[in-house]
């Protein structure tokens, strides 16, 4: 078994990144997921997209903007405005940050139908290494406007060549009570159907479907899809005065989660993503193997069983998410056993397994994949 750790962290084979670039592209990376659900407008008649040729460039260079623009009518002496917005760390936001450079341009009368348009974003735009928020506007005469968001990166020095591995937990909680109702609406709110809807998968399917060149590894709690499949089925919930109301399956959040199962299942069924299991319940593991308890190969066979039924995934999963991203030489043993290849874990625990002395704990091969963010 390989120990994986996050630090840009590798879907099936960890490589390599510049110790420089380390902290910043995880947490860049990291964080950006949610940036890419902004840029991913709510399904409407005219709709706007933005896509960066290089999300991550260097100080220095410019930037090149691609919009996808969808009008339902024609737009009478229309324009568009970016708005860089930054530098900072993308862990703090970004919608607060002062504007650096603001760049305005007409572009006349537009017709209906669907067209791009392309705006170039020069290095004094983006004049220091960190993150940015882009906030770009077409805007009509009459006041009509339509806006999208995305993040990019500066770095300086940047290499030829950056091999990025990004991945993205999926997790929820137990989200029911002891009687199988469920007690708030983050799962419901989940399955929404809209892309820039605050935890909606589908931010998540989105930043797929804009970034088909980036391989992405998707860190699954079981619980999580187990809880999408009784929402579908039909399910309860607890509302106010704890009385509980019944969903039929196909009415409401059940039918959206039947949805968004099967959207789910497509993105699964990328060449480019790999979906592996984190145990079934997201149990603390190193507490479990301290107190000698089997508990934690249980869960994780669990967990494997779930991902690949829910999901449909072909292959048996080899690859594990730790809960917590923590693991000890006591707790691999219940990776080993189930079969599980590699394991994602911190930066500091890859380190520490790496240091700890042979001569006692688990015996088990682990692969490293870093992860610093």
């Amino acid at each position: 078994m390989r120990v994986a750790s996050l630090s840009s962290v590798t879907a099936r084979v960890p490589r390599r990144v510049s110790s420089r670039l380390h902290a910043w592209i995880a947490a860049a990376i990291l964080a950006c997921a949610g940036s890419f659900f902004l840029a991913s407008p709510a399904f409407a008649e005219s709709s706007l997209a933005v896509s960066l040729a290089a999300p991550v460039s260097a100080v220095g260079a410019s930037l090149d903007l691609s919009l996808a623009i969808s009008l339902d009518g024609p737009w009478i002496d229309a324009s568009t405005v970016v708005e860089v917005r930054g530098p900072g760390s993308p862990m703090a936001g970004g919608a607060e940050w002062p504007v650096v450079a603001r760049i305005e341009r007409r572009e006349g009368d537009l017709g209906s139908g669907e067209f791009g348009l392309d705006i170039t974003l020069q290095p004094e735009d983006l004049p220091e290494p960190g993150a940015y928020l882009l906030s770009v506007d077409l805007i009509g005469a009459d006041g009509k406007r339509l806006t999208t968001r995305s993040w990019c990166g500066r770095i300086s020095n940047l290499p030829a060549r950056v091999d990025l591995a990004v991945v993205l937990p999926v997790v929820s909680g137990i989200r029911r009570d002891p009687e199988g109702a469920f007690i708030d609406d983050l799962v419901q709110r989940a399955v929404v159907p809209e892309a820039d809807q605050e935890g909606s998968l589908y931010g998540l399917f989105s930043a797929v479907e804009q970034n088909r060149d980036w391989h992405l590894t998707l860190g699954v709690e079981p619980l999580f899809l187990a809880q999408l499949r009784d929402l579908a089925d039909g399910y309860r919930e607890r509302i106010g005065g704890g009385a509980v109301r019944e969903v039929p399956a196909g009415e409401g959040a059940a039918r959206d989660a039947e949805q968004a199962l099967a959207a789910f299942r497509g993105v699964a069924a990328l060449a480019s993503v790999q979906a592996i299991p984190a145990p079934y319940a997201m149990p603390a593991l190193p507490i479990l193997a301290r107190e000698g308890w089997r508990d934690g190969f249980e869960q994780m066979q669990l967990g494997k069983l779930e991902l690949q039924s829910t999901l449909q995934v072909a292959a048996i999963p080899d690859g594990a998410y730790a809960p917590g991203l923590d693991v000890t030489t006591d707790s691999l043993g219940a990776f080993s056993r189930a079969s599980i290849d590699y394991i994602v874990v911190r930066e500091d625990v890859a380190r520490d397994l790496a240091e700890a002395p042979s001569g006692g704990g688990s015996r088990c091969a682990c692969r490293i994949a870093r992860t610093t963010g």
